[in-house]
């Protein structure tokens, strides 16, 4: 809407169309953030190319997946020489959502329940929203909603958009990315959405 109203009063905008990643892009990005060469990460580079079509976002949380599911691992066995390691096979054979917003679902499904249901609320009021409406629409005192985001907070889910008040709390939250709202969202059965 803003954009066409810019328009309409001849200001001039400018579009750049983003695309996917390339195997390129994600080897060089894998490569560098394992401290591995190109060569070695290669492999694991076409399969999370070919699982995540290439869309930065889901590369991105599909490798913080394998991480936390302890497929892609650092081996500290050898403290002078401690290097990443992965399966191919088990990754194959992972089951994977099919969108960013399914992965993101099941991550938050994995959550404490208290949670679930503050980001799904949260996701309601937009974007962006502040803990004292939070607080009220929970109907829970503003300690127990700010103790469940910091989880969210800790998880990426949700980031912190103001400074510390004079209770130690932050008071002003955005959703770390659009997607995560729309999973926080889906979590509502729809009998309870209206």
């Amino acid at each position: 809407t803003t954009v066409d109203k810019l328009k309409k009063e001849g200001v001039k905008i400018n579009s750049i169309c983003l695309q996917n990643l390339s195997l390129k892009d994600v080897n060089q990005l894998i490569a560098d953030t394992l401290k591995s060469s190109l060569s070695t990460v290669k492999p694991l580079a076409e399969l999370v190319v070919k699982k995540t079509e290439g869309n930065p976002f889901f590369v991105n949380e599909f490798l913080k997946t394998l991480v936390q599911e302890n497929i892609l691992r650092l081996n500290l066995h050898n403290p002078n020489n401690s290097k990443w390691e992965w399966t191919l096979n088990q990754i194959r054979l992972m089951k994977i959502a099919d969108n960013v917003v399914d992965l993101l679902l099941n991550k938050l499904k994995k959550m404490p329940k208290f949670t679930q249901q503050v980001l799904s609320l949260a996701a309601c009021i937009g974007a962006k929203f502040d803990l004292k409406t939070l607080a009220l629409i929970c109907e829970q005192p503003i300690s127990e909603v700010f103790a469940s985001l910091k989880i969210a907070i800790q998880s990426g889910f949700i980031i912190n958009s103001s400074a510390l008040d004079s209770d130690l709390l932050f008071q002003d939250y955005k959703f770390g990315h659009d997607r995560i709202q729309q999973a926080a969202y889906a979590l509502i059965a729809d009998d309870y959405k209206q």
